[in-house]
């Protein structure tokens, strides 16, 4: 656990990231930008704070820097102030996932982050649906098996019934991994793991239940394999698992069933698609601008994939592909099979929300952090090394 007599401005960071995202909900009062504070912190440290900074994944940050940076700044005149800011502060998010990835700059262990992210999503989801319990509603789980929709999906004090599917689907995959840290009581677990689910259920957040239950099933499916002994083989239980859920997904026989199972994403990324492509705009993008300035500009919903086109085009997406690709075979390498669940659960929530890499959304910061962290090999050897030293 985190000796608090050790505590850091690096700790209070991590901490703040997933309890300032939602601070502005409920009875709360409304602070739109405070979401950022924890990077603007980190700022401090990165300039200030420290004699050597550590970057590991070279070809990652190559990649990146090309797509993110290169890219924008070459196609596009940045005029608008907007996208400057955006491209800025995707800029910051990134080192900031990088920093908090290398265990030899913040001296923050993968069980410290698991904690203090913990410790940070637990205070706003469990005070909301403390503060609303009388939104709980178990016939809400009727939407997450056919996709009908109604007003009734619970909010519990946050913004959209789609965040409060969030936090809920980030807590009990936090909770699993301090479960299997052993770092906390199990009945306290039982119990916060209870409220998530109630959570889930009343939010009638579809992507958050699919998610939660392949996070479980590739939990379940690791322990299986590994009794058994069968190796590297036990990866492919995830994209198993993501076929059937998939198969769930699209089982509609009729167009009009598909659409109300997405929502009507899916027609509204159709729409977005052939209004990049009929304007030229396809391969490179329309302009790196964040989600809420993009939607001013052309019709747009909330799927990463398609936002990522939108922003940077489809050469920008295979960009991102690539370092998807290598952050997967970094880990599985090293066997570490927590970071490529992470990786899948995160990506197949990107399908329906704007999370895969947004500086605005916990679930991003989190997992990312996370995600870079298991992907690193650096950082066994000098957490090992640091725990001889205690």
């Amino acid at each position: 656990m985190i000796n608090l007599k050790k505590l850091k401005l690096e700790h209070l960071i991590i901490l703040l990231i997933p309890l300032l995202n939602q601070l502005q909900v409920g009875r709360f009062i409304s602070i739109e930008n405070i979401i950022y504070l924890p990077m603007i912190m980190f700022l401090f440290i990165f300039f200030v704070h420290r004699d050597e900074l550590f970057l590991e994944n070279k070809n990652i940050i190559l990649i990146f820097a090309s797509v993110e940076f290169v890219l924008p700044v070459v196609l596009f005149r940045i005029e608008n102030k907007n996208c400057l800011l955006a491209i800025c502060l995707n800029i910051l998010c990134f080192l900031f996932i990088l920093y908090y990835s290398d265990f030899r700059n913040s001296k923050i262990s993968f069980d410290e982050l698991v904690v203090l992210f913990f410790i940070g999503n637990s205070l706003v989801l469990i005070y909301n649906i403390i503060t609303h319990l009388q939104e709980i509603q178990l016939s809400n789980f009727s939407m997450l098996l056919d996709g009908v929709r109604n007003e009734e999906r619970s909010k519990m004090g946050f913004d959209h019934a789609n965040w409060l599917g969030m936090y809920s689907f980030v807590e009990i995959v936090l909770l699993v991994f301090m479960i299997k840290l052993r770092k906390f009581n199990r009945y306290i677990s039982a119990l916060f793991l209870l409220l998530s689910s109630l959570a889930i259920i009343s939010s009638g957040s579809r992507t958050a239940f699919i998610c939660t239950l392949l996070f479980l099933l590739s939990q379940l499916g690791r322990y299986i394999f590994s009794k058994i002994g069968l190796g590297v083989t036990q990866y492919f239980v995830q994209i198993g698992i993501v076929v059937v859920l998939l198969m769930y997904m699209f089982q509609s026989e009729s167009a009009s069933e598909l659409v109300d199972l997405s929502s009507g994403r899916d027609v509204l990324n159709k729409t977005t698609i052939d209004y990049l492509k009929y304007n030229g705009y396809l391969y490179f993008g329309y302009a790196p601008f964040n989600f809420t300035e993009l939607h001013n500009y052309i019709p747009i919903t909330d799927c990463w994939y398609v936002v990522c086109i939108a922003q940077i085009g489809i050469v920008g997406l295979l960009g991102w592909i690539s370092i998807i690709i290598i952050l997967t075979y970094k880990m599985i390498k090293s066997d570490n099979f927590n970071g490529v669940t992470l990786l899948v659960c995160l990506l197949c929530y990107g399908v329906t929300e704007n999370v895969v890499f947004n500086p605005g959304v916990s679930l991003s910061m989190v997992f990312l952090v996370l995600i870079f962290y298991s992907a690193n090999n650096m950082n066994a050897a000098y957490e090992t090394e640091e725990k001889s030293e205690c």
